[in-house]
């Protein structure tokens, strides 16, 4: 029986063309379902992302910003008399506005700020979420004297009992400090002196609670204000800049910010008034400095006629050539003659004859002159000597060991003159090397000399200016003078800057729109089950007799029969369009013989026989429905009679006859055949000549035969049934069938050549099918859970057939 199975290989095919065309081909129907199903998660989602963001602004502290705006008056005084050009006075107009601002965010500034506002203690009061600065507005303050530098920034718990008590807690290292103090008493440690009084904000019974303070350091102030701090320009042509402060104490900001701009115009005017006060004096200094550097000049030409011996450098450095020129004339002469030693050496080394005029040397010693003698007539003997003797004769032995001797001789003789070149080319190249540095030397010197008269000459010009020009001379650095105009004063902040309530809770609805549709979008893609005709249209090869809507009130666990009580029903129509359908799906052929199966259980294939059977009867033909579901039988069910011992089963093992197993229904023309005992061996009874003769003998009595089969793909017995019938039926149930279900019948199709295969979707609940309808599940198998998915597939052949429409359409 493995021949009916599938080959799972080749259906492969078709799940991989449905993954395919997944974004292709969107079913709003299925959207729309999942879409319903989602509503709790979608509500609880959206819940908990404005929850988070209120929970978010409730928890994250207000961050309020004070504003003020200036308008800076550029004056340049400088150009009034001339001085444009000065380096110090170009691009002025731009580079006063970024340095005004560094000068307000500089430590200079921020230690005036300090200095001005009472900031060295900040007082907190611990809210039920939120901790509070109450700035100016504390029930106590502070009065302290410090010992010890190591508790500036460390915070002392204060905890006011009454308006005479309070308890103050504090760290020293690990060590935590618990005592109980009277506000005015004075405590003093080792590390501090406090005394704590209460203030006019002190209100009793409503000021009780827990408090903190920090003593401020210097540098976590300049930190604090360097963080908050923002200045920058506005408008660059009209010279105006923005000062804004952010804290989470809107009275803070604004005081700051009064507090920069009162510091910034007292700043500006004290620079005002003390370059006035200096343009008098400006220029007798400029008078002063200017001789200073004329006499450092004149005694630098002095001191470099002395140490130079010259004034005219172009006259030195063309006599140092002439001597450069001499010396490398000296080192060719000796580099000649110490080679000519060196190729001598080599003749004497290969027996050659040497000549005395060969010798580089002027005057030739006399004891070098006869021992090259001697040695060229040694050599002539010698070779004499081997015409007539042998290289091992004494004689020749004797004459050679006296030509090695000479040969030593001249060689070391010749070797102290080599060496006496090398050193004299050694002396005349360091000789060279100094002549080179002075040479090299003499044009820097003469640049600098030129360079500083050029300078001396410029500034006898500026003295001879100054003397001419003092009353109207002014340097640049103190020409300009920048002033400025309070715009906009400091402002008090109404609303905070942070955190924008409306933007967090947009961003909490946008967040939650999102993971909402992000939801939606997992389970579309999760969900693997059947949930509409168009979606089984989609992926399904075999044609679509029908629809039977889902209906809330229907008894999941009983196989019904329902039509014959409600004959005006959407259920009882669905059934009526399946019996025309089925007439003009095969208008050639009889549908004799009628299989309806399913994948597994549950899928109502039952329900579908029963009343598939009593809607064909209706019409005036004789109807008989046979159970072939030897291993679970359900039909009896339907008319409220009992499985006896008389059925198929016993039909096929020749125990009882036809005749003697049918029943009658209630309906004209319709009758049931059980199952009968369960056999032990269903599916070889089905293969058996018994069953054939069986089928046979039904077709002679009864118009249609109608055969309710196990589930396909829990055994085979429902696949060797179709085999014998004109017309087998296939039933989904929508959101319960699995599309997989789907490739296994598509696989029936193009593989097992079940080309008249026809499908039923069972128990719709998509929003074209509304008001009364019916659903139906049964048998093995409860307790199974849908996973959702989707899939897609490229068709090569589909017929459509959709209530009364009976529309037909194949794709190759």
């Amino acid at each position: 029986m493995n021949e009916n199975y599938l080959n799972i290989d080749n259906g492969a095919s078709y799940e991989s063309r449905e993954d395919n065309n997944l974004l292709g081909n969107i079913d709003i129907d299925k959207i729309l379902s999942v879409l319903k199903k989602s509503l709790p998660w979608i509500i609880l989602i959206m819940a908990i992302t404005n929850m988070l963001a209120y929970l978010y602004i409730r928890w994250t502290p207000e961050v309020y910003e004070s504003v003020s705006e200036l308008k800076l008056e550029i004056k340049n005084e400088a150009s009034l008399f001339g001085f444009n050009n000065f380096p110090e006075q170009q691009n002025q107009n731009i580079n006063t506005i970024s340095g005004e601002i560094e000068l307000i965010r500089s430590k200079l500034f921020f230690d005036k700020v300090i200095g001005l506002l009472d900031l060295d203690i900040n007082y907190y009061f611990y809210g039920n979420i939120l901790v509070n600065e109450r700035y100016k507005r504390s029930p106590f303050r502070v009065d302290y004297n410090l010992k010890n530098t190591l508790i500036l920034d460390e915070k002392f718990d204060l905890e006011i009992i009454d308006k005479e008590n309070f308890n103050l807690i504090y760290f020293l290292g690990n060590e935590e400090i618990n005592e109980s103090y009277r506000f005015g008493e004075k405590i003093e440690t080792e590390h501090f002196i406090f005394t704590i009084h209460l203030t006019q904000y002190f209100i009793e019974n409503e000021s009780e609670g827990k408090y903190y303070f920090t003593i401020n350091s210097d540098r976590a102030l300049i930190s604090y204000l360097s963080e908050n701090l923002t200045v920058e320009p506005l408008n660059l042509n009209a010279n105006t800049i923005k000062i804004a402060f952010k804290d989470n104490n809107k009275l803070k900001a604004r005081d700051l910010v009064n507090a920069i701009d009162t510091i910034y115009l007292n700043y500006t005017q004290e620079q005002k008034n003390i370059a006035n006060r200096r343009k008098i004096d400006f220029l007798n200094q400029q008078i002063e400095a200017t001789i200073k550097k004329l006499e450092s000049f004149e005694d630098y030409f002095e001191s470099f006629t002395i140490d130079n011996k010259t004034t005219n450098v172009q006259g030195d450095m063309d006599r140092i050539i002439e001597f450069i020129n001499a010396v490398d004339s000296q080192r060719f002469v000796l580099e000649q003659r110490r080679d000519r030693i060196t190729n001598l050496q080599q003749y004497i080394l290969a027996d050659s004859l040497i000549k005395i005029s060969q010798l580089p040397i002027l005057e030739i010693p006399e004891e070098l002159k006869n021992n090259i003698d001697e040695l060229n007539q040694l050599i002539v003997d010698n070779q004499l000597l081997l015409s007539s003797y042998k290289q091992k004769t004494q004689a020749y032995r004797i004459k050679k060991q006296r030509i090695d001797f000479l040969k030593g001789e001249i060689t070391n003789m010749m070797e102290v003159y080599r060496k006496n070149y090398n050193d004299e080319l050694n002396s005349l190249y360091t000789r060279k090397l100094e002549l080179l540095k002075n040479f090299e030397s003499l044009p820097s010197k003469g640049t600098e000399f030129n360079k500083n008269k050029r300078a001396f000459d410029l500034e006898e010009q500026v003295y001879l200016s100054l003397q001419q020009k003092k009353t109207e001379f002014e340097i640049a650095e103190a020409g300009t003078k920048p002033d400025f105009v309070i715009l906009s004063s400091a402002s008090l902040p109404h609303e905070p800057i942070y955190p924008n309530t409306l933007l967090v809770y947009a961003i909490g609805a946008v967040a939650g729109f999102i993971l909402s549709l992000l939801f939606i979008g997992i389970k579309y893609l999760l969900h693997n089950k059947v949930t509409s005709q168009i979606e089984l249209e989609r992926i399904s090869l075999a044609p679509i007799l029908g629809a039977i809507p889902y209906h809330k009130d229907a008894d999941l666990h009983l196989s019904n029969l329902v039509i014959d009580k409600n004959p005006k029903s959407g259920i009882t129509e669905a059934f009526r369009s399946i019996r025309t359908n089925m007439e003009f799906l095969r208008p050639n052929h009889k549908n004799r013989v009628i299989s309806v199966s399913s994948t597994i259980s549950s899928e109502g294939k039952t329900f579908i026989s029963i009343n598939l059977g009593a809607i064909i009867a209706m019409s005036n033909q004789k109807v008989i429905i046979v159970d072939i579901d030897l291993r679970n039988p359900n039909i009896h069910h339907a008319f409220d009679e009992e499985n006896t011992t008389r059925g198929v089963s016993t039909i096929l093992i020749n125990k009882n006859s036809i005749e003697d197993c049918i029943r009658k229904t209630a309906l004209d023309n319709l009758d049931f055949l059980a199952a009968g005992p369960k056999p032990p061996n269903p599916a070889e009874l089905i293969l058996s000549p018994e069953f054939n003769e069986l089928v046979n003998q039904l077709k002679e009595k009864y118009d249609v035969v109608i055969l309710d089969t196990p589930p396909v793909g829990l055994v085979t017995d429902g696949i060797l049934v179709m085999k014998k019938v004109d017309l087998p039926i296939f039933v989904v149930r929508a959101d319960y069938s699995k599309k997989s279900f789907i490739y296994n019948i598509n696989r029936l199709v193009s593989v097992n050549n079940f080309n008249n295969l026809s499908l039923i979707i069972n128990s719709i609940k998509s929003s074209r099918y509304h008001g009364y309808g019916y659903g139906y599940g049964y048998g093995y198998g409860y307790g199974y859970k849908p996973n959702y998915g989707y899939y897609d597939e490229d068709r090569k052949k589909k017929v459509k057939v959709s209530g009364f429409t009976n529309f037909f359409s194949r794709n190759n």
